[in-house]
């Protein structure tokens, strides 16, 4: 937001009118929602038949700017738990030379499928204006679809290699490889 709409919205708060409604308001001001954001703030959205909303895509001027920067290593995490909109939150986060998480992007989804992942990961790039290097991702049979589609050299852009979060595999140890193998040995420690 620019520091008169932010104004506009503090003046607002101070009057009891919620930011939606204020941001609404300067919408209508300023003529509409793209002349009244920030410069380099990207958004894409999508709705269904119904007209309700089923994908939306955002990045912002400094997750951008981050992205350059450290953008070669990017971990998207669509495990965060489904909102009282039933919709997936989807993160595309790094680490900056503080090893710090920074967010680059991120994205909301009605659906884990190929179609949405495909949508939300071609609207990275469109953002980004670039492949990023490495993508880290949990073992989603979707995303193990969608990313060689998106990511590739098929869009004039050096492709993209695709690993798995050690994280989500070693939390599975116990499952996988029974009570016996995991608790009596020292198997997680090597």
């Amino acid at each position: 937001m620019t520091i008169s709409s932010r104004n506009i919205v503090y003046d607002g708060a101070k009057v009891n009118i919620g930011c939606s409604k204020i941001f609404c308001f300067a919408k209508e001001n300023f003529g509409g929602y793209s002349n009244e954001t920030s410069e380099g703030f990207y958004y894409a959205c999508d709705v269904d038949s119904a007209g309700h909303l089923t994908k939306l895509s955002w990045a912002y001027a400094i997750g951008r700017r981050n992205f350059e920067i450290y953008g070669d290593d990017v971990s998207f995490d669509a495990t965060f738990d489904i909102n009282k909109y039933n919709m997936i939150f989807a993160p595309f986060t790094g680490v900056d030379k503080h090893d710090r998480c920074v967010t680059f992007a991120a994205c909301l989804l009605s659906q884990e499928s190929v179609t949405d992942y495909t949508w939300a990961f071609h609207h990275f790039v469109k953002a980004m204006r670039r492949n990023l290097v490495v993508i880290v991702t949990n073992q989603c049979a979707a995303m193990k679809v969608a990313i060689p589609d998106v990511f590739s050299d098929g869009n004039g852009l050096i492709a993209s290699k695709h690993r798995l979060c050690m994280w989500h595999i070693t939390g599975k140890f116990p499952v996988k490889l029974g009570n016996r193998l995991f608790k009596e040995t020292d198997f997680m420690e090597k």
